[in-house]
């Protein structure tokens, strides 16, 4: 279950590489900046898989080292994303801008997500916290649940598994709460 980063991808062409090796430098150089915590969210906002193999409360199968490993090859992925993003942008700014507003708009979705409780939405139908009965999982999978059980959401298409996906539209609904609403409809 290894990521594939940019410089590994057999895809790309010969002078994109070039380009590439440079971003690794300033991958590295913020990897190194960010604290253990920030790591950790990084990698549960970047790989569901990897969210829910570090929250489970099964033993774990593989040992620290290679959970680390990982955890690594997950943050350095979401941070490639950050300075490719940069890069794109701001061509004619020099390559330190790229890092440092990369570095500040992965901290800034890693506190969005943290104040929005994103991981919380995104596990709370999982098996393992089906059975709280209260807590903050509960308490979304509630809202969640009478939010969806008057049936008045639109299907928007469907995942790659062909599951749908639907969104609450406000001005479809009698009652209405905002918090939940933007909880339900961020982009997973």
């Amino acid at each position: 279950m290894g990521v594939t980063t940019i410089a590994e991808d057999p895809n790309i062409q010969n002078g994109a590489l070039d380009r590439t090796l440079d971003i690794s430098a300033y991958v590295d150089k913020i990897f190194h900046q960010l604290s253990h915590d920030e790591k950790e969210k990084a990698a549960r906002a970047s790989s569901y898989r990897y969210l829910v193999a570090s929250s489970s409360t099964s033993p774990a199968t593989q040992d620290l080292d290679q959970q680390q490993l990982q955890r690594n090859q997950h943050v350095k992925a979401m941070i490639e994303r950050y300075v490719i993003v940069q890069q794109k942008l701001y061509k004619s700014k020099s390559p330190d801008a790229w890092e440092e507003a990369a570095c500040a708009n992965l901290r800034k979705t890693l506190e969005y997500r943290e104040e929005k409780q994103v991981d919380a939405i995104l596990q709370c139908f999982d098996e393992d916290k089906q059975l709280e009965e209260d807590g903050v999982h509960a308490t979304i999978r509630q809202r969640l649940e009478d939010m969806f059980s008057d049936k008045i959401a639109v299907v928007r298409g469907y995942t790659m598994d062909g599951s749908a996906m639907s969104q609450n539209f406000p001005r479809n609904m009698d009652r209405f709460e905002i918090e939940y609403f933007i909880k339900q409809n961020f982009p997973r």
